[in-house]
């Protein structure tokens, strides 16, 4: 108890009190660190994959944040499989969507990896903290290339 109530506010829990999973925050991997606590703040749950790669989700998809170790300023978030091709017809189909995407989209880079679309944003960020305020309008972009990539998918198979 506090003798000087006016002067000192005590807080209501100590963190004794709190239950252990809101006292231990998830630890980052290294060289994500700033990254990985950006997305634990902002309710993502982030967790670190066995590449070290950083996962969460986002609107019911799984997205990725890549860092390279040896450019810090560098930052990715991809979209693993906006579209899986079942043939070389469709993949054929894939690249041109892809293409017609990349073109139309700021920002955005959609490529076809193994009959797999992926759809992804890549910046430079200087300090590599100053991502957030434009967070969140990146993954606007990798959402909406994945659309645009399957609505030619399915205007392409008629």
């Amino acid at each position: 108890m506090n003798d000087y109530p006016d002067l000192v506010d005590e807080p209501a829990e100590t963190a004794a009190e709190l239950p252990a999973e809101e006292t231990l925050p998830p630890s980052p991997p290294s060289d994500a660190g700033p990254h990985f606590a950006f997305l634990a703040a902002e309710g993502f749950r982030p967790e670190v994959d066995e590449d070290g790669d950083v996962r969460f989700r986002h609107e019911g998809r799984t997205l990725y944040l890549f860092r390279d170790e040896k450019d810090r300023d560098y930052f990715r978030v991809a979209l693993p499989g906006a579209w899986e091709c079942e043939s070389p017809e469709e993949e054929s189909r894939a690249l041109a969507a892809v293409n017609a995407v990349n073109r139309d989209l700021k920002t955005v880079k959609c490529v076809l990896v193994d009959g797999v679309v992926w759809a992804s944003v890549e910046q430079f960020f200087d300090p590599p903290e100053a991502f957030g305020p434009v967070f969140t309008r990146l993954l606007d972009v990798i959402g909406s290339a994945a659309w645009h990539v399957r609505e030619r998918m399915r205007a392409s198979s008629t």
